[in-house]
């Protein structure tokens, strides 16, 4: 891939983790899955975040954020840091839309965060060596998370579609 590409995709990165943290702006009535959603009412669902958990978002956002401006800004043409780039332009893109798609169909937002979930992971596995601490560091926790909320999605899925039992 010739380096000016490199450099677009550096960018892009950059632009997909503002256009990610902002996307909450855009949705604002999402407080979690409407119990209604599910075939089975999920009043009180077998697996489900505290509520002070989802401050972590902050965090992630802004280190994504921080982590690939620095990218950007001191190695936009680096071999490792674009390996890790182009997966991750992949995750954040459908992170931007997840909040949208999960107020309407919590399938279809399962099967998105499962999708940026894998993406995300590949991108850790992928993240340069020599900068941890603004490539796998912020990676990593939003990989995290990803980890957790994919695996709350199934749960929600399997006790709202009747595979599971609440108790």
């Amino acid at each position: 891939m010739p380096k000016s590409s490199r450099t677009l995709i550096a960018a892009l990165a950059l632009l997909l983790s503002i256009a990610f943290a902002i996307s909450p702006f855009f949705v604002p009535s999402f407080a979690g899955f409407d119990p209604n959603q599910f075939p089975i009412p999920q009043d009180n669902p077998p697996a489900q975040p505290a509520g002070y958990a989802f401050s972590v978002w902050g965090l992630i956002y802004l280190w994504l954020i921080v982590g690939l401006g620095y990218g950007l800004l001191r190695a936009p043409r680096d071999a490792q840091w674009h390996d890790m780039r182009v997966p991750l332009c992949l995750s954040l893109a459908v992170g931007t839309t997840w909040l949208a798609v999960a107020v309407m169909s919590p399938v279809w937002a399962a099967v998105l965060i499962w999708i940026m979930l894998v993406t995300a992971l590949l991108a850790l596995f992928l993240s340069p060596v020599e900068d941890p601490l603004w490539a796998a560091a912020p990676v990593g926790l939003y990989a995290g998370w990803l980890s957790a909320a994919s695996c709350v999605s199934l749960a929600l899925l399997a006790a709202g579609y009747g595979y599971l039992d609440g108790q």
